[in-house]
């Protein structure tokens, strides 16, 4: 993150000059907050329900059911959809500015 700062204040990349790099940065905050607010928070509270009830809360429902969403949830967000899409568009740049060509006349 912090080479992306830099790279979007002392180049002339900047942060919206390019639509992709805008795009690219809007991915990685909502991934970083999938991965906060999502996965992180139903792994603590599968983790507690283990302390407090050892082997019990692996058949409890809550538990199971906090564990397949955050599964799901960080599929989508390691491979499926994000991470893959900033890959393409880092190397295609689909909104890439075109290179005019002048004819002479």
């Amino acid at each position: 993150m912090l080479i992306g700062f830099i790279y979007g204040i002392f180049t002339n990349w900047g942060f919206f000059r390019h639509r992709w790099i805008a795009v690219k940065w809007a991915l990685f905050i909502i991934q970083t907050f999938i991965g906060i607010f999502i996965v992180d928070q139903l792994m603590t509270v599968n983790m507690a329900m283990l302390e407090a009830g050892s082997i019990a809360a692996l058949n409890n429902p809550d538990f199971i059911h906090n564990h397949t969403v955050r599964q799901y949830a960080a599929i989508v967000q390691i491979t499926i959809t994000i991470t893959l899409f900033i890959i393409c568009i880092s190397v295609l740049k689909p909104w890439k500015k075109k290179k005019t060509v002048l004819k002479k006349k």
